[in-house]
């Protein structure tokens, strides 16, 4: 199982740049999306939700990271230069984006919307996010290190 799954991951580190940032920028949006769902789900305390046009609205606003993490250089090297820098830059560009979300949810002025969800989404998103890159990249390094094993017999 586990010589699969690195076959697969060898194949998607074959791909070339853009498709990785694709890729990595889909993935993104999709825990923006989860971030939503659980600071909603944290807030109002069930995790069954009515799905009506406050949670399209919000994942709405919430994909309004894209162009702060392009603009910053989070998608140009994607995982081979991660690391501190790296997590730092995803923490100013989550700052700016979740500045941006918090002042869209307060004056959007939403009905039945809790405007905690404006600071629950952020955090959440900038948590998922680095731990992706972070997981990935010693992903990545075990795989690399465990190639250049020589066999001696």
């Amino acid at each position: 199982m586990l010589n699969i799954s690195k076959i697969y991951l060898l194949k998607l580190l074959n791909f070339n740049r853009l498709s990785k940032q694709i890729i990595v920028l889909t993935v993104d949006i999709l825990f923006s999306f989860i971030a939503v769902y659980l600071a909603l789900v944290i807030r109002l305390e069930s995790l069954y939700l009515d799905f009506n046009y406050n949670f399209f609205i919000l994942c709405a606003f919430s994909i309004f990271f894209i162009p702060f993490f392009i603009s910053l250089g989070l998608y140009k090297a994607i995982f081979r230069y991660s690391g501190f820098n790296s997590i730092m830059s995803i923490l100013f560009a989550t700052f700016i984006y979740g500045s941006i979300f918090f002042l869209l949810i307060i004056f959007s002025k939403i009905p039945n919307l809790p405007r905690s969800i404006g600071v629950l989404q952020p955090i959440l998103f900038f948590i998922f996010v680095s731990f992706s890159r972070v997981l990935i990249v010693s992903i990545i390094t075990t795989i690399k290190k465990s190639k250049k094993i020589n066999n001696i017999l």
